[in-house]
């Protein structure tokens, strides 16, 4: 492999692990960097093409949470939160008119 060629695997990495995670909060980055270093790791134990699945992976983070992985759980959370935390609906009164 080339310098030229490393220097670029690593900045897609970096890349891939900002936007995984999150750009807007600081945790987002460091969230994004583990993901994509335990996904690494532990994938290419297994899978000789494990960038196939980082790929994938990646894919569904940016369509199913567009902000990344942190402030998406976080949005997630809130949400789930406040459909456990409402009150059930009240039914109307049946108003009879005589």
């Amino acid at each position: 492999m080339s310098p030229q060629a490393v220097a670029l695997t690593a900045s897609a990495e970096a890349l891939l692990m900002v936007i995984a995670g999150g750009t807007a909060t600081l945790a987002g980055p460091i969230v994004g960097a583990a993901l994509v270093v335990i996904i690494k790791n532990v994938a290419s134990a297994y899978i000789e093409r494990w960038n196939f699945l980082l790929g994938a992976i990646f894919v569904l983070i940016v369509v199913f949470m567009p902000e990344g992985l942190v402030p998406g759980v976080v949005r997630l959370a809130r949400r789930t939160l406040t459909i456990f935390r409402s009150p059930s609906p009240v039914p109307a009164a049946r108003r009879e008119d005589a």
